[in-house]
């Protein structure tokens, strides 16, 4: 729920302003026994149970020895705890969707570092997108540059203004008329001659001599800076972040249904394009840039969930469990593992059995 949201943003920002919904450090004082919020990074999914809004059988479901293995204590209804509905299924809860770990690197495919777009050159844009995009579109994406922070890479497609410029030109449109300034003086103060005397009314060209002004060509961008094939093309070699890591990506590769449904925009219809494109041919999507042709995707809707998507994993959780028929001896671990530094890297591992 929106409360929860609300609880968990509250529970590791730094600050004691309550989120609407949320929780901060007056509703915690009040717990038996008293405790503070986190105001940091969450440590451990089970942390969650302290938020406010969070059970034991919301977070875990029926797992609640988090092994992730359906016990008999766990499938007999209501005979022994946990409350359980003898289905034979493991139901885990909220758990079962949520992670500390996944990021993406901010790299191409080939592992080299994408190009922030808002604070590249023209000259190192230019060599990037060369072969990639046309000339017209490189165009485009310079001029709409010089006016617009770009926050998503799918302004790109529509070349809507961004909220940065909507802002100036708000400021600019509130009905107060511009400061005036004294006959002949610019808006760096008066003019003046070498030695230091007024001039009114003059400026520094010699009079019969103007140079003509050459009007730069206007480049329309208006609509989309790109061709949804460029777009393909780039949307990989690109970013809007200095950051080595982008965490909290969605894996549309990977994802289930109920991790799909929670990102901006998605719909039924779309959760249900993308889960037939991966799972009936297992094709998998190789950029973001192919969500432009997906059935039903309209560009503004991929504006708003392309910041929050990825097609790369580099965690993986492991549970490896042992059985011998015989003596009835079990055991069974659990471990995450990161893959994106260059070498395997344990984030967690316990014994569960």
């Amino acid at each position: 729920t929106s409360a929860m949201a609300a609880s968990i943003l509250d529970w590791r920002d730094k600050d004691n302003q309550v989120t609407p919904g949320g929780a901060e450090e007056d509703y915690y004082a009040e717990r038996t026994p008293p405790y503070e919020p986190r105001n940091g990074p969450f440590q451990t999914l089970g942390e969650l149970l302290q938020v406010k809004g969070f059970t034991p059988s919301l977070l875990l479901g029926e797992d609640v020895n988090m092994d992730g293995v359906l016990q008999t204590a766990e499938d007999d209804g209501a005979e022994n705890d946990p409350p359980d509905d003898g289905d034979g299924t493991l139901d885990q809860g909220l758990g079962a969707y949520l992670t500390l770990y996944s990021y993406d690197l901010n790299q191409n495919p080939a592992g080299e570092k994408r190009l922030n777009i808002n604070s590249a050159s023209e000259e190192t844009l230019r060599a990037r997108l060369e072969g990639k995009v046309s000339e017209e579109s490189v165009k485009k994406i310079l001029a709409y540059k010089k006016d617009n922070q770009i926050d998503s890479l799918a302004q790109l497609l529509t070349g809507k203004p961004s909220e940065k410029k909507k802002e100036t030109e708000e400021q600019t449109t509130d009905g107060k008329e511009p400061q005036s300034r004294p006959i002949g003086e610019s808006s760096g103060g008066a003019n003046k001659s070498e030695g230091g005397s007024r001039k009114i009314g003059t400026t520094s060209k010699p009079i019969g001599r103007e140079e003509e002004e050459k009007p730069e060509t206007e480049v329309d961008t208006s609509g989309a800076l790109v061709t949804k094939d460029e777009f393909t093309a780039i949307v990989d070699e690109l970013t809007t972040s200095d950051e080595e890591r982008l965490p909290g990506l969605v894996n549309i590769n990977t994802a289930p249904r109920e991790v799909l449904m929670g990102l901006p925009g998605m719909t039924e219809n779309l959760a249900d394009a993308i889960l037939g494109r991966r799972g009936a041919d297992g094709q998998a999507f190789t950029s973001v840039g192919e969500l432009v042709s997906l059935e039903g995707m309209n560009l503004d809707t991929l504006a708003e969930m392309l910041p929050h998507m990825t097609v790369r994993s580099y965690v993986f959780e492991a549970r490896a469990v042992g059985y011998v028929p015989a003596t009835k001896a079990y055991a069974a671990i659990y471990a995450i593992l990161d893959r994106g530094g260059g070498e395997n890297k344990f984030l967690n591992y316990r014994v569960l059995r």
